[in-house]
């Protein structure tokens, strides 16, 4: 694996069963930079407590828990999208939440030397760095 020490992480859907376990593999691997965003910011902090009480590595870590991530509203993906903070930029993003289309528009688009699914591209790809 490459080195992730130095990668900053975004980590949507963050609080499901797959994601956790993500996040407990990145950590081992050497990950000190996560952000958890969830649908809720309860129960992405419940999850975060979970991860910290098997993972001594979660307490070097800076892990850190937003909420507002709800993938069936399109207008709350943008709004939680556009909350996170305009100076920073994920090297990984991993997309573990499941989600709804709400277009016909299937397209995949370019960006940055890689294909992504459009919709999701507008929202989180033009703040982002996809890995």
């Amino acid at each position: 694996m490459n080195n992730i020490s130095n990668k900053s992480i975004l980590i949507v859907g963050a609080n499901g069963a797959i994601a956790k376990e993500t996040i407990k593999h990145l950590l081992i691997d050497g990950a000190i930079e996560i952000v958890m965003a969830c649908r809720s910011e309860t129960r992405g902090l419940e999850a975060l407590e979970e991860i910290k009480l098997e993972l001594s590595e979660a307490k070097k870590a800076s892990i850190s828990v937003v909420g507002g991530f709800d993938m069936t509203v399109p207008d709350k993906i943008e709004i939680a999208v556009n909350a996170l903070s305009t100076k920073k930029t994920f090297d990984i993003v991993f997309l573990a939440a499941g989600f709804a289309v709400f277009t016909d528009d299937y397209h995949a688009v370019e960006w940055k030397g890689k294909k992504i699914e459009k919709n999701i591209g507008r929202l989180i790809a033009v703040r982002t760095y996809v890995y």
